[in-house]
Formats: structure tokens, C-alpha cells, sequence
């Protein structure tokens, strides 16, 4: 059975398959056979890529001229037995296979470090963000709270701004999120409540005296 290959994106090798379905090892020529064509694939796919470096295609193209040499060379198989080999293109194979199978470590440093800088510049406003609607949300329920009982219903936006910006100023006196994060200018507070302001509360103006 053969041993499962883990999805790799198409610009990087994949894994050899050593093992028929018979659970036998391969023959030499099936596995040189393997790299050439994923070698092929691997050097037309970084021709039409632009972001691929010159290095990248010169890897693809002579990892499949070795592996071509080396599969059509009928005396290679023999020769492997021969202690006076040259088995420096052997090992010259497996270094550049491996290095199209997976990124580099340079492309990996700078991947990682491209990935850390874009979370470090994205978790500082979001968190304020996050701590800035908190405090909108607890303006509107205290505004809500103060609506709920005006039995009158004579307080406007404007005075129930007041009241809640005093609220907000005591909060950030007892707590240090409110204290670093909450906003506390009336505009704010004005723009955080209007949303939930009934319909008397919106009218231009002072209510009328009784």
C-alpha cells in the first residue's frame, strides 16, 4: 500500500511514493521516474511564475536532466554496485529534490517574520477597538437606565450626555481599562447614545416647562 502524501501547494515537490501497492520497495528507475515528472511539473509551474527566482527554476530544471540521465542510463544499476563510483551526483539529487520539496529556510524566516509583524500591528488597535466599543456599550445601557426613568420624559440627549460623561469620569477613576481605553468627550458619548434615545429625547431644543 502506498504511504500517504500530505497536500503540498503546487509551487513545492511532493513526496515521493517508495512503495507499491504491494508494500514492496520500488525500483530504481519508478522513483527516478517520479522526480523527473514532478521535476518537469515543478519547472513549468516557476517559468510562469513570476515571484520565482532564477535559482528556484535552475533546481527544477537539473533535478529532472539528473534524474532523466541517471533513468535512461542502462548501466547505472551496476555501476551503483561499483565501489568506484562517483556518487556525488547521487547525492547532488537528493540535496536539490529536497530542496524543491519545501521551502527554504530563508523562506521560511521571512514568511514567519512577515507573519509576526503583520499580528503585532494588528493586535494594538484591535484591542482598543475592542475596549472602545465595551465602553459604547456601557453608555448606552446607563443612557438607557436614566430614559427608563425619566417618567417625565423631558431629558434630551444632550443632558443625558452630561449625566453619562459624569458616570464615564468616576468609572475611569476606579478602573484602569476605562481609565487608559474609554473615550470621554461629550461628542462621543453624544454619537454612542443617540442610538438607543427614545423618540422624545431627540427633539431640537429644551423641553417646555409645566
Amino acid at each position: 500500500m502506498d504511504i500517504k502524501t500530505t497536500a503540498y501547494p503546487k509551487r513545492y515537490a511532493k513526496m515521493l511514493r517508495p512503495k507499491s501497492d504491494d508494500g514492496s520497495l520500488r525500483d530504481l528507475e519508478d522513483l527516478l521516474k517520479q522526480i523527473e515528472d514532478e521535476a518537469s511539473r515543478l519547472l513549468s509551474v516557476h517559468q510562469r511564475d513570476e515571484e520565482s527566482t532564477k535559482h528556484r527554476i535552475k533546481e527544477a530544471e537539473l533535478c529532472r536532466d539528473i534524474a532523466k540521465a541517471l533513468k535512461d542510463n542502462s548501466s547505472f544499476q551496476e555501476a551503483m554496485r561499483d565501489p568506484q563510483v562517483d556518487m556525488r551526483y547521487i547525492l547532488l539529487l537528493g540535496y536539490v529534490y529536497g530542496s524543491l520539496c519545501a521551502p527554504s529556510l530563508h523562506d521560511e524566516r521571512s514568511g514567519l517574520r512577515a507573519s509576526l509583524t503583520l499580528l503585532k500591528q494588528q493586535q494594538g488597535p484591535l484591542k482598543r477597538r475592542r475596549k472602545q466599543e465595551a465602553a459604547r456599550e456601557w453608555m448606552k445601557q446607563e443612557a438607557q437606565q436614566i430614559w427608563a426613568n425619566d417618567h417625565a420624559k423631558e431629558l434630551r440627549i444632550g443632558a443625558v450626555a452630561d449625566e453619562v460623561r459624569k458616570r464615564v469620569k468616576k468609572r475611569k477613576q476606579e478602573d484602569d481599562i476605562a481609565k487608559n481605553h474609554w473615550p470621554d468627550s461629550l461628542e462621543v458619548i453624544r454619537d454612542a447614545i443617540r442610538h438607543v434615545a427614545p423618540e422624545y429625547a431627540r427633539k431640537q431644543g429644551r423641553p417646555r416647562k409645566k
